[in-house]
């Protein structure tokens, strides 16, 4: 695709939704490009004829930018582009009836735009310039917030998929995390570039928004490179991917720290500092030991003061290889094979203690105070082990304490209850409460979580029967314990409170939470209040104390009713105890605008305000939707004129808009919305009452149409010379097909058909040329004269005089052209002779090379050797061809004729045929 003038291009963006290419270039060159399918489109005369020539079915160059472009980026979601240049401007274009109109302007001037990028949903996008300054506004060109970025240089910007975070590059290389309000969050750890020896450009920065789908859940979609070459490519802002140097064979990780072992060596990786809780990245620490090591801490203090290199750390293989880990904030534990239980102390990895058992370890867990370790052994025998205190074997000095069971094959315990632990014997879930199990449940799930007296299990073998499809509603299962599942039972059955006694006895956060809900219902407040103390739920005590404070009993019904999230027996409430302002408070909370209008119009008292709130905010939710004419409704119910504008605008009711003008006071604002509004799209000029600045507007946006339509309404001479001068300047810079489709719009018929035998006659001069392409144009051309003929218009005259008598040649030379080459390879040689004979009359449309080359070998086949002959004779007599092709056909014709005699050997084929 050429550029005019070989413009130096400097960005280019790609609508893969709408297929349309975005070019900006030096001196504000701007232009949107779209690809054409290449297919006939018969539903109009242009696709047929025009499109399919270069490929192109739309080349609009935009003006409005002066300087060179910068940045372009497209909003998909809402069909707009915006573009900026090396002064700061920047443009939003949206599409209007088949183009590129401006919307709206923006101009900062005080530093050069370098990024920009619109949030996934279409609705925020998000500027930056060189300078720092950052700006977030909304798709209606409304600021939302700015920032100056003190002493940082930016180089390019993205959303986050969920339109949370914002990603900047800096000039420095580095990549900076911030919230979507410009907090800043972390420094994105770069991988890629080890050694910062000098400074590396961010040249390319993208975040995948997922709006095509994902091949899998942990599929990489950001993407880091620079200008070295190199690239990183993360899973998320928080993908800290770590390569080591051994064979892992488990993994174990906690809050701050991953911890891999292989047979020989485990490797601690701190990826997080507990007091920022950010993650550090690659340079955090990392350090590898070997599982016979007694490693101290005092070593790697000493290296982390000193800023020492890293000791060596031995390889080899030990007689005693690990085989299972498991891991807390406080302590990792590492099981080999000999039966043998490490513990070390973290985060320093100091071993403390060490126990022993009779077999092979498989898996191992550890509580959630880090007291209790259960472990699994390679016969599927559980133990669970004292682990708070004593170094050596695990004390089973009473018989009672201890818990051991057979066939266990997976085990959790619970993250909020030390006592509490979930195995899976067989098909069966038991429960421990210390030694004690509760009855077990018929279960064959894999247990995911153990938390708030609730185990989650998943059905991966159900899952694996189908694992495309997966359903989670039947895949996933929850489990209650005991206590829970008797805690319900007695509230539904006996009260609160022999409940409050039962759950004394097996105290927990969830059943002082379900006990405090149970007494709410009833309105005993006092219980509610205690149970929700004990429950350490502060907000839900502040409640019931706010509860307290309340007089009519009916009120706080209705504010329990709230809280159930029953919120229509909470209205039901506040209306029968005559307070509707309370009614109309909770749907304005719950934004049920629909409900708050309901309410009002049943006679309920209200500022006036409210209701017109309430219209506003209803026609926003349609708009949200884009369904405009049910908007405009509410809009005119809240008397809103300026939406009411902006609905009409978009449903293209210039009627209505028109009305306004009108209407509208001397000076309203609104008055010069609406003629931008025509000035874009260029319709009803008229209501300007100025004609000829209608005239010029529409001649701005390529209406020629309309335009011509006003010139004659109102008797405006000199449209017609400004227009064949714009369309021989379309002309002379290449733009054939614009030149034509200006003056389809402005009924010039025989000025498009001359247009379109110059685009034909370009097309047949081209050396890969498509011979039924190249006809198509000459029956277009020829189409559009008849056009002519049947509509004339006065102000058209032909340039050359034999056009109408030469309509319909060029597309019959290439008609003759396909037929005499289809004749001969079907094998009709004489037929073929027929039509080359009859090209001879068509050497102004057609190469007389190919035409009498054509002939000639035909007739060869044909065995007429004397047309044969005069054919080549008449090639060897061609101007342009060169001396070596002339030396060439000599040849042919003698190794033709020393064996043939230049006679037609058909006779009765030679009457017929007229002479060269």
């Amino acid at each position: 695709i050429a550029i005019p003038n070989n413009t130096k291009i400097n960005a280019i963006a790609w609508n893969k939704e709408d297929g349309y290419i975005a070019v900006g270039g030096e001196d504000g060159l701007l232009k949107v490009l779209k690809l054409d399918a290449g297919g006939e489109n018969e539903t109009g005369i242009k696709s047929r004829g025009l499109a399919a020539s270069s490929n192109l079915s739309m080349n609009q160059t935009l003006e409005g930018h002066t300087e060179n472009i910068q940045v372009l980026v497209w909003n998909e979601a809402h069909k707009k582009l915006t573009t900026s240049d090396q002064n700061g401007v920047i443009i939003v274009w949206m599409m209007y009836k088949g183009a590129w109109y401006e919307e709206m302007i923006n101009n900062r001037k005080k530093s050069t735009v370098v990024g920009m990028a619109w949030s996934a949903d279409g609705l925020k996008i998000c500027i930056i310039y060189e300078d720092g300054a950052v700006i977030v506004g909304s798709v209606d060109g409304n600021r939302i917030w700015g920032k100056e970025l003190k002493n940082i240089y930016l180089s390019g910007v993205q959303w986050s998929p969920d339109g949370k975070l914002l990603l900047f590059s800096l000039k420095n290389g580095q990549v900076h995390l911030y919230d979507n309000q410009g907090n800043f969050t972390m420094q994105i750890e770069i991988f890629c570039n080890e050694v910062m020896l000098e400074l590396i450009p961010v040249v390319g920065l993208d975040w995948y928004n997922g709006q095509n789908g994902h091949m899998h859940a942990l599929c990489p979609n950001l993407a880091i490179c620079y200008e070295n070459g190199r690239a990183q490519i993360m899973r998320n802002e928080s993908d800290t991917s770590k390569y080591i140097d051994i064979e892992p064979i488990a993994v174990a990780m906690n809050s701050s720290h991953v911890i891999v072992t292989s047979k020989n060596n485990f490797v601690v990786w701190q990826y997080k500092t507990p007091k920022s809780s950010s993650v550090t990245g690659a340079r955090a620490k990392c350090k590898m030991f070997h599982v016979d090591d007694n490693p101290t801490g005092a070593v790697e203090v000493i290296q982390d003061l000193d800023n020492s290199d890293k000791v060596p750390v031995s390889t080899h293989s030990t007689l005693d290889p690990a085989c299972c880990i498991t891991c807390s904030d406080k302590c990792l534990i590492i099981g080999r094979e000999s039966g043998l239980l490490q513990y070390y102390a973290l985060p320093h990895v100091v071993l403390t203690n060490r126990y022993k058992i009779s077999s092979r370890p498989h898996k191992i867990s550890i509580n959630c105070n880090s007291t209790r370790l259960s472990v699994i052994d390679v016969a599927g025998v559980m133990t669970v082990l004292d682990i708070s205190e004593g170094v050596g074997r695990p004390s089973t000095t009473s018989e009672g304490n201890k818990l051991e069971r057979k066939d266990v094959w997976a085990m959790c315990w619970a993250s909020d209850n030390p006592q509490l632990l979930a195995i899976m014997e067989k098909t069966r879930m038991y429960i421990f409460k210390g030694v004690y199990p509760e009855e077990p449940v018929s279960c064959s799930g894999y247990i995911c979580s153990f938390n708030d007296l609730e185990i989650q299990a998943v059905l991966l073998d159900e899952i694996m029967e189908s694992p495309e499809r997966p359903n989670n509603k039947d895949h996933l299962i929850k489990l209650e314990v005991k206590s829970l599942r008797d805690t319900r039972q007695l509230l539904e059955k006996v009260g609160i409170n022999e409940a409050s006694l039962f759950i004394d006895e097996n105290p927990h956060p969830r059943l002082w939470r379900l006990l405090a809900e149970a007494a709410l219902k009833e309105m005993n407040l006092p219980m509610a209040e205690s149970a929700f103390v004990r429950s350490r739920d502060y907000s839900r005590v502040l409640f019931v104390k706010k509860l307290k404070d309340i007089n009519s009993e009916a009120i706080r019904k209705a504010r329990i009713a709230t809280y159930f999230k029953n919120f229509d027996e909470a209205e039901k409430i506040y209306m029968e105890a005559d307070r509707s302002d309370l009614a109309l408070n909770l749907r304005q909370i719950l934004g049920d605008w629909f409900r708050v209008i309901q309410i009002l119009k049943n006679g309920a008292s209200a500022p006036d305000y409210l209701l017109k709130t309430a219209y506003n905010s209803t026609a926003d939710y349609f708009v949200n939707f884009n369904n405009w004419a049910t908007a405009v409704e509410y809009y005119e119910f809240a008397g809103n004129r300026a939406e009411m504008i902006e609905c009409f605008y978009h449903l293209e009711d210039y009627k209505k808009l028109e009305s306004f003008i009108q209407t509208l006071p001397e000076g309203d604002s609104l008055l010069e919305k609406i003629g931008d509004m025509f000035a874009a799209n260029a319709v009803n000029a008229e209501a300007f009452g100025n004609i000829n600045a209608a005239i010029d507007l529409c001649i701005l946006h390529n209406r020629w149409d309309t335009a011509i339509d006003l010139a004659k309404k109102f008797n405006i001479t000199k449209i017609s010379d400004l227009f064949i001068k714009y369309t021989t300047h379309l002309e002379e810079q290449g733009s054939l097909l614009a030149a034509i489709d200006v003056n389809i719009q402005a009924k010039f018929y025989l000025h498009a058909a001359e247009h379109a035998f110059k685009l034909a006659n370009q097309e047949s001069k081209k050396s890969d040329k498509n011979l039924l392409k190249v006809k198509k144009h000459y029956v277009y051309a020829a189409h559009l004269l008849q056009m002519h003929k049947k509509t004339p218009n006065p102000a058209e005259w032909a340039s050359d005089s034999m056009i109408y008598e030469n309509a319909w040649k060029g597309a019959e030379a290439y008609h003759y052209f396909m037929l005499g080459q289809e004749q001969l390879y079907s094998g009709k040689l004489h037929d073929a002779l027929c039509t080359a004979n009859k090209l001879q009359d068509y050497v102004d449309y057609i190469d007389p090379n190919e035409i009498y080359s054509l002939l000639a070998l035909t007739a060869c086949l044909d065995r007429s050797f004397a047309i044969c002959s005069k054919a080549l004779i008449k090639l060897k007599t061609l101007p342009e061809l060169s001396q070596t092709t002339k030396t060439q056909y000599t040849k042919l014709a003698w190794d033709i004729f020393t064996k043939n005699e230049p006679k037609d050997l058909k006779q009765n084929k030679e009457n017929k045929m007229s002479q060269v």
